[in-house]
């Protein structure tokens, strides 16, 4: 996978850019919702005027961002992490491809001729915005509406088959990979620290270097803190002041990108009367394997039933076999 090391950072890097791009049109969408709700509640014709300048300035941004939905990316994604963890791949070939699958068009904001289009107040031109099928004056803030029946009003993912599934499960992926490195925002009640540190001190764990990731694992198992198992690092840090596990963000992103390209090879093979996904610390563990981070092996813990395991080995070779990866038995 080293071979096409400079396609995955590059992956990486125009999906960071995808999300920012996302999280910068949510938070102008709601600047508008605010802008409409203001206009609402005001009656005067300078602040109607300034709103609606206002207004218009972020729905010309909005106009100007041309991202698509993390789900939709990524679904657009996995045959290209299929290609390049097949050995004989061509990752500047890869590259190709992916600019030319999510190249996604940005035309400039059209505005109307003033000969055909403009204020009868001010006789100015018009601005055109297509994505309310609008035509708003600038310097009076006249709005005119019209029927628009083109392509340019409908919404990213309006059309986007997506499963569900594999949204929630990758979503639950990623939280999992903040849980182990303790950079969840859930802070573990004192209550439940005491708990534990009785337990500790019950197991004569006297020392503090004695206290591991596992030993905190257990104690948690053996108190019946279900809820807790997420937050068995953070917990270790708190009780130990030692420091939580930190990937390398390269890494994290690998392990991200390798979970998505799992999901349709695991839809095909998965028998009809099984109903759950592999467990999650499994897949932690095997894609640790491919990754050869052998160090990152003991913090996940794999089911203890033979037969079980033999089943998620089965069904992890197949799913193995379609991405062409080397299968590495436990």
């Amino acid at each position: 996978m080293t071979r096409n090391g400079n396609f995955l950072d590059y992956v990486q890097h125009h999906r960071n850019q995808n999300l920012l791009q996302n999280q910068k049109r949510v938070q102008l969408e709601k600047e508008v919702s605010q802008l409409n709700e203001q206009l609402k509640q005001t009656s005067t014709i300078q602040e109607r005027v300034a709103i609606k300048k206002q207004r218009l300035l972020i729905q010309r941004q909005l106009q100007n961002i041309h991202s698509i939905p993390l789900a939709e990316f990524d679904r657009k994604l996995i045959p290209f992490l299929n290609s390049c963890y097949n050995s004989q791949a061509d990752g500047d070939l890869l590259i190709e491809q992916f600019d030319a699958e999510f190249h996604i068009a940005s035309p400039e904001p059209s505005y109307v001729n003033a000969n055909l289009e403009s204020c009868s107040k001010c006789n100015l031109p018009y601005v055109h915005i297509a994505s309310e099928a609008q035509l708003v004056c600038e310097a009076c803030g006249q709005t005119e509406r019209y029927i628009d029946t083109s392509v340019l009003t409908m919404a990213y993912g309006d059309e986007i088959e997506y499963s569900s599934f594999s949204y929630r499960r990758i979503n639950h992926f990623r939280e999992l990979l903040n849980y182990l490195q303790a950079k969840e925002t859930t802070t573990v009640p004192q209550s439940a620290l005491n708990t534990v540190m009785q337990y500790l001190v019950e197991k004569r764990y006297n020392k503090v270097t004695r206290v591991t990731f596992n030993v905190i694992r257990k104690a948690l198992r053996d108190l019946g803190m279900r809820k807790y198992y997420d937050h068995a690092m953070q917990i270790w840090c708190l009780i130990t002041g030692g420091k939580a596990l930190r990937l390398d963000p390269r890494l994290e992103e690998k392990f991200t990108l390798m979970f998505i390209a799992i999901q349709q090879p695991w839809e095909r093979h998965c028998p009809d009367d099984r109903k759950n996904f592999l467990s999650y610390p499994y897949c932690f563990y095997k894609l640790s394997q491919l990754l050869g981070q052998k160090d990152l092996l003991p913090y996940f813990t794999l089911l203890k039933c033979p037969k079980k395991r033999k089943a998620q080995e089965d069904l992890f070779e197949l799913i193995c076999q379609d991405l062409n990866w080397t299968f590495v038995p436990i």
